[in-house]
């Protein structure tokens, strides 16, 4: 007889109630505040008998940053040798002064706001004081630091805004000297090289007098042809076709108002032109316009522009406090006569029409 197998002892079954021991964590307890009682004395810090003055801060323009301008505004001109490129550097350049500018004006408003502010603050404490009272002179004294050293926070902080915009203006003044130099030297090379173009034209009216036209030049020739008129290099390229105004209802102005102009330049007029026109500046901030001086044989020079008009410039003539266009037969013969001088000597190109 063959034995049964035997059977397997069964394992104990592990209990589910059964839990594994807890480990114990050190946890440290901060303990908790004990809430002191009202009558428990507790350590202030000291008032100060004299209020202190809030510090002023100044956010300046970076004088390194000016420098930086600079260079990269004159390195870009020097990139290319077109006459439109080293205008595109000036103005690049004038639009990096310009936010210097904006940014001194408003460092300045701040100053002066925060200057009427404390006087009017100071003014309402000293109302706010009973009179006759010994309190009254000790707030007093304390008004009157505060009042001193606040004054004296301000005119520390003047005195470094305009020693530091002084420093900004001669670092562009530097860049923009620079910058003048190098238009004025392809200007110079282009006239060397290169004759601008006049066609003449003039009209008989009934009357006599003569209307007396230019054909328009081209976008290089227009500074050319200041140059040449005045020895001055316009301060835009595109000066000449520019008949921007803020005011439609009028013609625009003489000069661009972003040049720091005079007041009266501002307003516009002859007298401010003919000074400029006269003046040592090497520059001329002048705008849809070619003024320049006509030499006559007998008596002084007479002041003329050449004012845009599309296809054509009109020739003006300075008289008294206007300008008339309506030339006398003496006057037209007197501008022929100068344009075939220039193109004799080589420096013009000239084609006279009637029209």
């Amino acid at each position: 007889m063959k034995s049964k197998p035997k059977a397997k002892a069964a394992r104990p079954k592990r209990s589910t109630t059964a839990k594994r021991p807890a480990v114990k964590r050190a946890a440290a307890k901060r303990p908790k505040p004990v809430p002191l009682p009202h009558d428990t004395p507790v350590d202030l810090p000291a008032v100060r008998a004299e209020p202190e003055v809030t510090a002023i801060t100044l956010t300046l323009p970076s004088i390194d940053h000016a420098k930086q301008s600079s260079e990269a505004a004159v390195e870009l001109a020097k990139r290319s040798q077109t006459i439109e490129s080293a205008y595109a550097a000036w103005a690049e350049l004038r639009s990096q002064h310009r936010q210097t500018l904006e940014r001194i004006a408003g460092q300045k408003r701040e100053l002066e706001e925060q200057g009427e502010f404390l006087v009017g603050a100071v003014n309402q404490a000293r109302d706010l004081t009973g009179p006759g009272t010994q309190a009254l002179a000790k707030t007093g004294e304390g008004l009157d630091a505060f009042a001193r050293g606040a004054q004296e926070r301000l005119t520390q902080a003047r005195a470094q805004l305009s020693e530091r915009e002084a420093a900004l203006a001669r670092q562009f003044n530097r860049g923009f000297l620079e910058l003048r130099g190098e238009v004025r030297a392809r200007l110079e090379r282009a006239l060397q090289h290169v004759k601008p173009k006049l066609k003449l034209m003039v009209r008989t009216l009934a009357s006599g007098q003569r209307i007396v036209h230019l054909g328009r030049p081209a976008p290089d020739e227009a500074p050319m042809l200041l140059l040449l008129f005045t020895r001055k290099i316009p301060t835009r390229y595109d000066f000449l076709f520019d008949d921007s105004t803020d005011d439609p209802s009028k013609a625009p102005r003489d000069f661009y108002p972003d040049e720091d102009l005079r007041p009266d330049e501002l307003l516009g007029g002859i007298t401010p032109l003919r000074e400029r026109l006269a003046g040592t500046r090497d520059a001329l901030p002048v705008k849809g316009i070619i003024p320049f001086f006509l030499p006559r044989a007998q008596g002084p020079a007479s002041l003329l522009r050449l004012v845009e008009r599309g296809p054509v410039m009109e020739v003006e003539l300075a008289d008294g406090e206007g300008w008339r266009n309506l030339l006398s037969v003496d006057e037209a013969e007197a501008l022929a006569g100068w344009l075939i001088k220039l193109k004799l000597e080589g420096r013009v190109e000239l084609e006279l029409t009637r029209g």
